[in-house]
């Protein structure tokens, strides 16, 4: 709808590794309000199904504004405690 975006991604099958890392079979959830028309909230969860995988599931924030530029920031914890940040800026011309 114009105020909500509901988004699910998921790998049908499972992909082996190159080297030494983990199988990945990733499912990932997203939820987006349009709170304003310049103002944008996200939430998302994301994780690896794989059978042997150790990977942590991965829970996210972040806010999009529109100010004549577009500016997103964004913040990711793991559920074994670690923690990631990102800034995006764009222009549309």
């Amino acid at each position: 709808s114009s105020f909500m975006t509901l988004a699910a991604d998921m790998d049908l099958t499972e992909i082996d590794p190159i080297s030494f890392e983990d199988p990945s079979k990733m499912l990932a959830l997203g939820l987006e309000l349009n709170a304003l028309d310049f103002l944008q909230l996200r939430v998302g969860y994301q994780t690896n199904m794989a059978s042997g995988s150790e990977e942590p599931a991965l829970y996210s924030a972040g806010i999009g504004l529109w100010l004549g530029f577009h500016l997103d920031v964004a913040a990711v914890v793991g559920a074994d405690s670690s923690v990631g940040a990102m800034a995006q800026l764009g222009f549309r011309f």
